[in-house]
């Protein structure tokens, strides 16, 4: 039942592919990050991280990174009940990277890039009210970007992103799209179509840049 601290997960036995964290007690696990919190090195073949159990975990700090593991492609918390703080995912796989959320409050800031022709998939069904993704410097030009929000979730951009290239993006249908002060957002005019777009709480102001409209009035 005691809250549990440690410093860092190192991933660099290059037999390692997949790990598994349980927090099965009522504490909360904090990983705080010497560097980031878990750690592995380019061209090992850790893929596969699942986070289960009952209780909260807290991944990364304020000052260090939750995550930096290149070929890192799968993050299910599908099986983790309590909350999960991921305080900056700042390196995974560029090219096709899934994360699957719990069922508590669920809140992630990515800061890593999408590489062109990459496939990255955001799925928050059934996260707790609370619960929110937030991207910040991050950069996609081609490529499939999904975002699954659930009917709780929300997505809160911080960063100037253009998402006009990608040859396909979804976010929930009626969720809204949060923009932090200052921010321009670039979209297609099909991209557009249907979306709600607001500023995020504290923000006053935030730009919209709706390109490919066509010949139509």
């Amino acid at each position: 039942t005691a809250d549990v601290t440690i410093g860092e997960l190192d991933i660099l036995d290059e037999e390692v592919d997949t790990l598994t964290i349980a927090n099965l007690g009522t504490g909360t696990l904090t990983v705080t990050g010497l560097s980031p919190a878990i750690v592995a090195d380019a061209g090992e073949d850790f893929e596969e991280l699942y986070l289960t159990g009952t209780g909260d975990i807290v991944l990364g700090s304020s000052a260090n990174e939750s995550i930096s593991a290149p070929e890192l492609s799968l993050l299910n918390a599908s099986g983790l009940a309590g909350d999960l703080t991921l305080n900056e995912v700042g390196d995974i796989d560029s090219d096709n990277f899934t994360f699957i959320a719990g069922t508590g409050v669920t809140t992630m800031t990515m800061t890593d890039d999408m590489n062109a022709d990459g496939s990255w998939i955001f799925n928050f069904t059934g996260a707790d009210p609370g619960s929110q993704l937030e991207l910040d410097g991050v950069t996609v030009t081609t490529g499939d970007l999904f975002i699954e929000l659930g009917s709780d979730a929300t997505l809160l951009i911080s960063s100037d992103m253009d998402l006009s290239d990608l040859d396909s993006f979804y976010i929930t249908p009626g969720e809204p799209i949060y923009l932090a002060q200052g921010v321009t957002l670039t979209l297609t005019a099909a991209q557009a179509d249907g979306l709600s777009i607001l500023l995020a709480p504290g923000a006053t102001s935030a730009a919209v840049n709706v390109v490919d409209l066509g010949d139509d009035p």
